[in-house]
């Protein structure tokens, strides 16, 4: 929930959860497929997206930020944190742009079960990973040029984005 503090600036009130993050999901269950993670993706874009529209960045997203309830509800955790290296944008932008690097970042490890910084070379995800689709692949390029003025500008197109892919990806 965005609530506004004593100043009126506004802040995300957090109920207790439990659940296992994405990182852990990832690593360890060989059974949550591409489009499990795909479809975790959209919503975790749709929370950011929401925060965004009331004024508040997060600035710390990465898989261990992520928590999948037992029903298999979103959470995100870790709001408005200092950030982590590997998942914060290298030109460390003020803005929801920085939020929009990382959750590329975050696809990037969807499509490639690695770290976007543990790689060397290519940053292209299907040169990490087997049956990337295109359209993916292009997708999460653009959300992690490393100048904000060159990267997608919301985490609601690469929520929409994510969607059309699965609404007409084979089943």
């Amino acid at each position: 929930m965005i609530d506004r503090d004593e100043r009126g600036l506004p802040r995300v009130v957090l109920k207790p959860v439990t659940g296992v993050t994405l990182a852990e999901v990832m690593r360890f269950r060989p059974d949550f497929t591409r489009g499990h993670g795909l479809r975790a993706f959209i919503e975790i874009c749709s929370i950011v997206d929401y925060a965004h529209a009331h004024g508040v960045l997060h600035r710390d997203l990465k898989p261990t930020n992520i928590l999948i309830g037992e029903t298999g509800e979103i959470y995100v955790r870790g709001w408005q944190g200092i950030g982590t290296p590997g998942y914060v944008a290298p030109d460390v932008t003020p803005d929801q742009r920085a939020d929009v690097y990382s959750l590329g970042c975050i696809l990037f490890e969807i499509l490639t079960h690695k770290r976007l910084h543990a790689v060397a070379g290519e940053r292209r995800p299907s040169a990490h990973a087997a049956n990337v689709p295109v359209m993916l692949d292009v997708l999460c390029l653009r959300a992690i040029r490393a100048s904000a003025d060159h990267r997608i500008g919301s985490a609601r197109e690469l929520a929409d984005t994510v969607w059309r892919y699965l609404s007409t990806a084979p089943t």
